[in-house]
This record gives C-alpha cells, sequence and structure tokens, in this order.
C-alpha cells in the first residue's frame, strides 16, 4: 500500500482586534478607588472614575499606554523628571485633601 503526501494546507488565524491598555501609575487614590499599577482596558478615562479626573486634572497624565510602562517606571525613579513630578504632586493633592 503506497500513502500519498498529504496536500498542505494554509491556516490563517483570524484577526482580533487589539484592544488598549492603559496602567496607572500614580499614588493609591484615598479609599483605594483606583491602586498604583491599576490596568485600565479599553479606555484611558473609564467612567467609574469621571469625578476624579475633574477634581484631580494630573490624573489624566498619570494612566499611560501599558507599552510606555517600562520608560516611565523608570522615570518615577528619576528625582526631578516629569513623572517624578507629576507622581509626588498627585501626592501632595491627596494629602491636602486630608486635612
Amino acid at each position: 500500500m503506497t500513502t500519498k503526501p498529504l496536500k498542505q494546507m494554509k491556516v490563517t488565524a483570524p484577526k482580533v482586534k487589539s484592544v488598549p491598555r492603559y496602567i496607572y501609575v500614580g499614588p493609591t487614590f484615598p479609599g483605594n478607588i483606583v491602586q498604583e499599577y491599576a490596568v485600565f482596558v479599553g479606555t484611558k478615562k473609564p467612567d467609574f472614575l469621571k469625578e476624579q479626573f475633574e477634581k484631580y486634572p494630573l490624573l489624566e497624565h498619570l494612566i499611560i499606554n501599558v507599552t510606555d510602562f517600562p520608560a516611565a517606571l523608570k522615570e518615577l525613579k528619576e528625582q526631578g523628571s516629569r513623572m517624578h513630578t507629576l507622581r509626588a504632586k498627585m501626592t501632595e493633592q491627596f494629602q491636602k485633601g486630608r486635612e
């Protein structure tokens, strides 16, 4: 009995639309509304944070694309850098809110 080689078929996976992911690199919010390094899927401004965006305008700058996280993490450790300064200002705003 002889066997014939199987005909090779090209199989392609369906294209999956990439969903953007964002990470918050600021300090944990009072009341744990958002914790440090929380990840948001699909939107940079989740609806449940609407009030927080109004109260803390710096929040928008502390939610970044996850692809930028390694560079941001490095920058957060550099005193005087943009990210370090933004995070320090956010921490200061939280502390003022507790007084």
